[in-house]
């Protein structure tokens, strides 16, 4: 198992996956939108992430081999993309609808020819379907008696089923490609069994069975319908029950054998459970696996860090300037880096998990002045000259003995240790290695303390006699 994005990212959108015959090409949402990229099938990159979806929060996805359509919902309405076999755009964005509102739940299928999304946006009493085809689309909305919170969608050759689950019942429909409805919604399991959530529907040999997890008593129901595939089963019991389901899963059928499939996803690994069982639903077998999650130490402080600077941006954007205007942070996509610019110049804090240690290394860059530039980090080449001239010049060393003493006073007040500094003119760069990071009070006031140490001429150590900032 390993970790699509960035660690800590604010989007618990399921993955959509492209699988090809050696390669599969996940799509996933970050904060931005949703991004893609294309592994082989033994979790190798192959190809560099991309923004392929600007802003969409939800996505799904409906493939053929050549083919597929990537569905999106950004909270300004719904969107799609065409894509290839190798999850390569093959046309911009197209929006089928703007409404302002919270991203929409999606589920997408390919029935025939066309790929035909469902959405619902949770709570409201209608759902939509839009179908996009080779050369046109069609979004059509569906008024619905009671509000809906969650949807699925599957198909079998040029129909599809659509799941709406509200809060007393699951109900079916029956669609066709272009979204629109041969049957209409009409519920699934008999009356009386109530707290229905997570449907899935699979295709049977001759007809569909629908399944839905029991909250209060954490099982898997399955329900068959009638062999028309539309019209509900005439008020029998469920056919059986999988037991031990506590969360969302999925749902398959092959050789006679049901199968479903939960993953409990926890921060450094996860406990995948399969049950299956016969057609009857009998010789039921259950197996229990725990995943790990490749580099989960890495992404655990990733995550750790991510939550640290942006506690910290919230704070630097809740404080006033020296003239009452407030701060401006922006934290970095990643997470890792956090970017200041106020009354006084401008600031860059990132943190990065060291490779080789628990340490985390600490880098604080400050500009002060009406016009501040941030320089880019020396070349190696210009630190390894510097470096040796500060060997050979006693007055060299004694500053940068200096300049170390001074960074250490302050790195102390962290618990932190210096791995570098470069104080020249209105410019300091600090960088420390540190355990861990600090509440983001004090975060806040170390680094104002840092600020202040640098713009004041007492706490300015000596320069040296040249190129003191490589």
């Amino acid at each position: 198992m390993r970790g699509l994005g960035h660690a800590g990212a604010e989007v618990d959108e399921t993955p959509a996956l492209l699988v090809g015959g050696d390669f599969v090409v996940p799509f996933w949402c970050e904060e931005d939108g949703a991004w893609g990229a294309r592994y082989d099938l033994e979790g190798n990159q192959v190809s560099r992430p991309s923004l392929v979806l600007p802003g969409a929060r939800r996505i799904a996805l409906a493939s053929s081999r050549e083919r597929a359509v990537l569905f999106g919902s950004d909270g300004k309405g719904l969107l799609s993309l065409r894509v290839d076999g190798l999850g390569e755009p093959l046309a911009d964005p197209v929006r089928h609808l703007g409404e302002t509102r919270p991203p929409a739940l999606l589920s997408a299928v390919r029935v025939r020819d066309e790929s035909l999304c469902v959405a619902v946006f949770p709570g409201e009493g209608s759902w939509l379907t839009l179908s996009v085809g080779a050369a046109d689309s069609a979004l059509v909305r569906h008024r619905h008696a009671a509000p809906i919170h969650d949807l699925r969608a599957r198909s079998v050759g040029s129909r599809a089923v659509v799941l709406l689950s509200t809060p007393s019942k699951v109900e079916l429909a029956v669609v066709s490609g272009s979204g629109r409805v041969i049957q209409r919604p009409h519920e699934v399991f008999p009356r009386g069994m109530t707290g229905l959530q997570w449907p899935d529907a699979v295709w049977a040999d001759d007809r569909w069975v629908v399944l839905a997890q029991a909250a209060d008593a954490e099982v898997i129901h399955a329900q068959p319908l009638a062999k028309k595939g539309g019209s509900k089963a005439a008020g029998a019991r469920p056919m059986f029950s999988l037991p031990k389901c506590a969360g969302p899963f999925a749902a398959a059928y092959h050789s006679q054998t049901y199968y479903a499939l939960e993953v409990d996803a926890l921060v450094d690994h996860a406990e995948m459970r399969l049950w299956r069982c016969s057609k009857t639903g009998d010789q039921q077998h259950q197996r229990v696996n725990d995943v790990v999650h490749a580099g989960a130490g890495v992404r655990r402080r990733q995550r750790e860090v991510r939550s640290a600077l942006g506690a910290l941006a919230l704070r630097m954007g809740e404080a006033r300037g020296y003239r009452g205007t407030s701060a401006r942070p922006a934290l970095a996509r990643d997470g890792a880096s956090l970017e200041l610019l106020d009354e006084r110049g401008r600031l860059n804090v990132s943190v990065h998990p060291e490779t080789e240690s628990e340490d985390l290394a600490l880098r604080v860059a400050s500009a002060l002045g009406d016009d501040p530039v941030l320089e880019e980090a020396p070349s190696s080449l210009i630190r390894l000259a510097t470096w040796i001239r500060r060997r050979l010049s006693s007055a060299a060393r004694e500053a940068e003995a200096l300049r170390m003493a001074w960074a250490a006073g302050l790195a102390a007040e962290i618990d932190a240790r210096v791995a570098r500094v470069d104080h020249s003119g209105n410019t300091l760069v600090l960088e420390l290695l540190v355990e861990a990071l600090p509440s983001s009070d004090t975060f806040q006031r170390w680094i104002e303390r840092v600020r202040d140490a640098q713009a004041s001429p007492s706490g300015e150590e000596p320069a040296e006699p040249s190129d003191a900032s490589a």
